[in-house]
């Protein structure tokens, strides 16, 4: 089962709705000839994606480009399988995430790491993407589809191998993780966080490049479409620098991972949110493991 919405001139939002995810994994079609799929998803939202280009009569054969923001299983676990079944389209992949797309051992790997043996349950397999149809990007490049540009923004922070993909027509920004995690109906944005890959001082840059953009839309990969640009973006800001100053206070003082846990709990709790500490873990975990490579240990 999927939902299919019309977000924006030939654009539409595909989500999946897989019964076990905590939030959206969401897909964007624009649709044409040429036509592009941004965040293909895991292996496991496939029907679903194919369904979805059934409903809004997009022929698969016109799909030029599969375009995963970054190469973590929900993102793009499935773009393997995916280019088997439209050997025509090329995967645009950044130069960092090459080798674990083609050859996905490791990802694998850090894959049953994060979400246990079992993953390819919920997720499905992540099988290579053949390199003949990887087109790699290190950030600037311009896809074409007719009269839309689509430009490549390296967006390293939430991960090294993060692009974002500016749309000219619609000015539209498709985000992925890139600035954060909007939750539920609140005006909170909380950082995306997860060792080994989070670096605070470039999620930082990443965010001041992504505003100067000047984008009229977010397409976020987990929650939607927002247009209220300038806000979300100031609020991922302001959230990111708090939890890190959180996390490092509470690692200066000599706290353990959990009790870290609960003092960004807190924290969040002064601000309004209310978050489960078992929730907080990874988020936590990124930043510690941040800032150990900064040289900041435990008091």
């Amino acid at each position: 089962m999927s939902s299919v919405v019309r977000v924006a001139e030939d654009i539409y939002q595909i989500d999946a709705q897989l019964a076990a995810a905590d939030r959206p994994m969401i897909s964007y079609l624009i649709a044409g000839s040429p036509a592009a799929l941004i965040e293909n998803g895991p292996a496991s939202t496939i029907p679903a994606i194919l369904e979805a280009l059934r409903q809004v009569g997009q022929e698969p054969a016109q799909v030029a480009f599969i375009i995963p923001t970054h190469i973590h299983v929900d993102h793009a676990g499935g773009s393997g399988q995916l280019a088997w079944l439209w050997p025509w389209a090329q995967v645009v992949l950044h130069e960092q995430g090459l080798r674990h797309m083609t050859d996905p051992t490791r990802l694998i790997a850090s894959t049953k790491k994060a979400f246990g043996d079992n993953f390819e349950d919920f997720f499905g397999p992540i099988v290579p993407v053949a390199e003949s149809q990887v087109r790699v990007v290190r950030g600037g490049e311009t896809l074409r589809l007719g009269r839309r540009e689509l430009k490549v923004i390296y967006a390293p922070g939430h991960a090294p191998h993060h692009n974002c993909i500016y749309d000219s027509l619609s000015r539209g920004l498709f985000c992925g993780e890139a600035l954060g995690l909007p939750v539920g109906e609140t005006d909170y944005v909380m950082p995306s966080a997860i060792p080994p890959g989070f670096d605070l001082e470039a999620t930082l840059d990443t965010y001041n490049r992504l505003e100067q953009l000047s984008p009229s839309i977010l397409f976020y990969s987990h929650d939607g479409v927002s247009r209220d640009v300038a806000r979300r973006i100031q609020a991922v800001r302001t959230s990111t620098r708090r939890v890190g100053e959180l996390v490092k206070t509470g690692m200066e003082a000599g706290e353990d991972l959990a009790v870290v846990c609960q003092r960004v709990g807190r924290g969040l709790t002064e601000d309004g949110l209310s978050v489960a500490v078992e929730q907080l873990f990874p988020l936590v975990a990124g930043y510690v493991f941040y800032f150990q490579r900064r040289g900041i240990e435990r008091g």
